[in-house]
């Protein structure tokens, strides 16, 4: 199964310290995506359908 997740930005990215404690270089962040609201799912090599609308925050979207 495939997601593309349709609204990638700054806020939809989370980076989170499980262990709480000093970051170093090897360093305990991992990065998380949410608000998956407007993704579209692949499922048994289905395409993700691209007719109608585009979907996203308009800022962030690819200018093609």
């Amino acid at each position: 199964m495939m997601v593309a997740h349709c609204d990638l930005k700054p806020n939809n990215i989370v980076v989170v310290n499980y262990k709480r404690k000093r970051i170093k270089k090897s360093g305990y962040l991992h990065v998380k995506l949410v608000d998956f609201g407007i993704s579209k799912v692949e499922v048994n090599g289905l395409q993700i359908p691209t007719d109608g609308p585009p979907h996203g925050t308009f800022g962030y979207m690819a200018p093609e």
